[in-house]
């Protein structure tokens, strides 16, 4: 690592300034005499650190991640010792879904939400580390990590936990009774995703969110909303940057990331993330590239299910040849990957409402209807809500879909 940025003076600076800000905001430290005599008395592990480029990311470009699974000596890491915990997380489609059924959405970010949960001193043994500012002309320093590590297997099972107690505890039940509960449905890792009926309603739920989360130690930021009057009642510096920036003009209303997603929050529409994996080289079309484009089009919700399939067959056409990854596909398929692939980044331009009762918020009944259908080649399923109010308005929202190639194996299909 250290020979890597000592060629690369912005990488090094970008890496000594994320260090630097650990020991001056209190995530780490220098260990002191009497704890390293301590520590090598009994268990210790130091963990190696590299970077991590994160171009996408609002608040940090650079990510130091710590490698929890490196070996030691007796062919052993932390990682290993360590269990992953039960998973806690709500499922992601229903806090999206859940999302989706709110006219004001607001969406926020638990700032550095590892970095702000400590662990407990008994175990700063276990999160050792060895830096020195990049210069070979001094010995390592023993460094302390004593917030949760980036890498450490048990990090984000700790990091939810602790958030889940805090909503779980009698004081905080009782003095931010719907908070608690919207914070165990709607928060995902650091995420949190809701909303209501009014901005009245949304502008006081950021604010009890905000006062919830500050008693816990953490802080809430980087606020998008589809609502201007929601945006103005929030710190300029605790908007999000990709959000809605001015209130005047069409074109400021820009696109936040909601969980992969990309979220138009000016026209309150999910639109498909479009990534640089989409791309693939013209002059060899092997069975890894197809692969790799087709996995890099995150469409949660199928939106574009129908146009995806066409590469899952001709994915699956690929694993029939029995071919290496590194080997061309016939020519007959790579022209039918290129002009399948050639259309994939219109995708971008596809835009689902967010709201499914746009057109009717103020609906008295409510129908789902779901259809699919199958073929020797593929089947799927897809899901819309119905709406409305008596007998005059009445209206139908995409909401979810699935598609599936079939299997290898032939079924009769039923005449």
């Amino acid at each position: 690592l250290e020979q890597k940025l000592l060629k690369d003076p912005e990488a090094r600076m970008k890496y000594c300034k994320v260090m630097e800000d650990y020991e001056s905001l209190g995530f780490a430290r220098k260990a002191t005499d009497e704890e390293i005599e301590r520590f090598n008395s009994g268990e210790q592990f130091f963990i190696p650190h590299h970077d991590v480029k994160r171009n996408a990311s609002v608040s940090t470009k650079t990510r130091v991640v710590f490698n929890a699974s490196s070996k030691d000596k007796n062919d052993v890491s932390l990682n290993d010792t360590l269990l992953p915990g039960p998973v806690l997380l709500p499922d992601l489609t229903q806090v999206l879904l859940r999302f989706r059924t709110n006219p004001i959405a607001l969406a926020g970010d638990i700032e550095k939400m590892f970095c702000m949960t400590r662990i407990d001193p008994s175990q700063y043994s276990l999160q050792q580390y060895l830096w020195r500012g990049c210069d070979p002309n001094v010995e390592p320093i023993r460094y302390i990590m004593t917030s949760l590590m980036f890498g450490v297997t048990s990090s984000p099972w700790l990091a939810g936990g602790t958030v889940q107690m805090h909503a779980n505890c009698e004081d905080m039940i009782e003095q931010h009774e719907e908070v608690c509960q919207r914070v165990t449905k709607n928060l995902y890792v650091d995420d949190f995703h809701d909303g209501g009926k009014t901005e009245d309603e949304v502008i006081r739920l950021r604010r009890e969110l905000e006062e919830f989360f500050r008693k816990g130690g953490w802080r809430m930021t980087k606020y998008a909303s589809n609502s201007a009057l929601v945006m103005q009642s929030i710190p300029e510096n605790d908007r999000h940057p990709h959000a809605i920036i001015e209130f005047n003009d069409e074109k400021d209303f820009e696109t936040a990331t909601t969980l992969g997603l990309k979220w138009d929050t000016g026209h309150d529409e999910f639109l498909i993330k479009i990534t640089d994996k989409m791309t693939y080289p013209s002059t060899a079309v092997t069975k890894e590239v197809v692969l790799s484009v087709l996995n890099s089009v995150y469409d949660l919700f199928g939106y574009a299910a129908g146009f995806v399939i066409s590469g899952k067959i001709l994915m699956q056409r690929t694993w029939c040849l029995k071919i290496g990854w590194k080997d061309l596909i016939p020519e007959e398929m790579a022209v039918l990957f290129r002009r399948w692939a050639d259309q994939l980044c219109e995708l971008k331009d596809f835009g689902i409402a967010r709201f499914m009762f746009r057109t009717s918020p103020d609906y008295d009944w409510i129908e789902i209807h779901g259809f699919s259908d199958a073929s020797q080649w593929a089947y799927g399923a897809v899901v819309y809500v119905r709406y409305g109010k008596g007998t005059e308005i009445i209206d139908t929202t995409f909401v979810m879909a699935k598609a599936r190639v079939a299997p290898l194996k032939p079924f009769t299909i039923a005449r």
